[in-house]
């Protein structure tokens, strides 16, 4: 078996040299990791998935799913697969089908020695997580489609829903925004909102969690139902905190909130995060240069930008930890209560501003 990559970004090719006729072989050609650029422009590593080739009594099977659709893939659609055969140094298709809306594909066709390929789209899995797979068209055919769903991701203490929308374009690099972590810290959940109405963007990959304390927001308490801090519940440099106002919890991780927020990041590795607190009237984040987001967004929010020091089992302390590829930092609003107009439409535009620079690959300086 000789499996190879080419250079062209949009196809992904499986060669073998298939046994004689009547001779029985079962090949599986497993996912290699490559580099690739998004359409924003920022380069990150990704896995290319390979089609599971069956050959039996002179008949080729390929067979397998190409599309995991897990309530977030971009693949829904039918994505085109053809079975070649090389012939006189050209590849000419003998049998093509579709991937179906769940991935399913099955090609069949009569087989002689030579080598064959599976030809398709670009196939890809997100970082780290192979159910999440998905199928880019090609840029000869591609057809820009954006979304605009919600899917709920989880429960707190109480059975309140935890949900997450996503907007914008699937194939892009993800940004996440949490309106509310502390359920009397919320007044980023209308600057949120006003997104998720937005029109949607077409060079990131938006998420956004209203509210993971839902049960502290309908009490008023910073706390969850459980009376635990979760911005004390992650597992980076957690230590037991028996200070009701920021009890850590018995352990790491024991909340259903915190949980539900660690899964849910480490599955779509936002390139950044932004967690909505209040009142401190600045950003706090890592310092990862002039030009980083955390930063950028403080001068658009016209707020002071500081390094956030390490917090025991914070959410961005544990995120900047366990993901140093990502940047995760904290906008604190300037004061208790609900944000004036002007302060929700400034913090709105920031952030459009912030996405659209990012889109664009954060090769220029910060926008004004």
């Amino acid at each position: 078996m000789v499996s190879m990559r080419l250079s062209a970004p949009v196809v992904v090719v499986a060669l073998m040299l298939l046994p004689a006729p009547g001779r029985s072989a079962a090949v599986r050609l497993r996912s290699t990791r490559i580099s690739s650029f998004s359409p924003g422009g920022v380069e990150h590593p990704r896995h290319v998935a390979r089609v599971p080739f069956e050959i039996h009594e002179g008949k080729m099977i390929a067979r397998g799913t190409i599309v995991v659709d897990d309530g977030f893939s971009p693949c829904a659609d039918r994505v085109p697969v053809a079975l070649e055969r090389l012939v006189d140094g050209r590849w000419q298709s003998i049998r093509s089908t579709e991937a179906d809306s769940n991935g399913d594909v099955l090609l069949r066709a009569r087989s002689r020695p030579g080598r064959y390929r599976i030809h398709a789209p670009e196939v890809v899995i997100g970082e780290d997580d192979v159910r999440d797979v998905c199928v880019a068209a090609s840029s000869s055919s591609w057809k820009l489609q954006l979304v605009r769903r919600y899917r709920r991701i989880g429960e707190s203490v109480q059975g309140r829903k935890i949900g997450v929308w996503e907007l914008g374009n699937p194939r892009a690099q993800p940004i996440l925004l949490v309106g509310c972590i502390h359920g009397n810290e919320c007044a980023g959940l209308p600057v949120v909102r006003n997104l998720i109405r937005d029109a949607l963007p077409r060079t990131v990959r938006l998420f956004i969690i209203p509210n993971l304390n839902p049960d502290g927001y309908a009490a008023r308490t910073r706390q969850n139902a459980r009376g635990v801090d979760l911005n004390r519940n992650f597992r980076h440099l957690w230590r037991r905190i028996t200070d009701p106002v920021y009890y850590s919890g018995p352990h790491p991780l024991s909340e259903p909130e915190t949980r539900v927020a660690r899964r849910f990041i480490r599955e779509r590795r936002p390139r950044i995060t932004i967690w909505f607190h209040q009142a401190m009237n600045e950003v706090l984040g890592p310092f990862k240069g002039a030009h980083a987001p955390a930063p950028c967004y403080a001068r658009l929010v016209q707020q002071a930008y500081r390094r956030e020091p390490p917090t025991p089992g914070g959410a961005t302390t544990w995120q900047n930890h366990a993901l140093p590829e990502t940047t995760a930092f904290l906008h604190e609003l300037p004061h208790w209560g609900a944000l004036s107009r002007e302060e929700e439409r400034r913090y709105t535009g920031a952030l459009r501003k912030l996405i659209r620079w990012y889109g664009k690959g954060a090769r220029e300086p910060c926008p004004t």
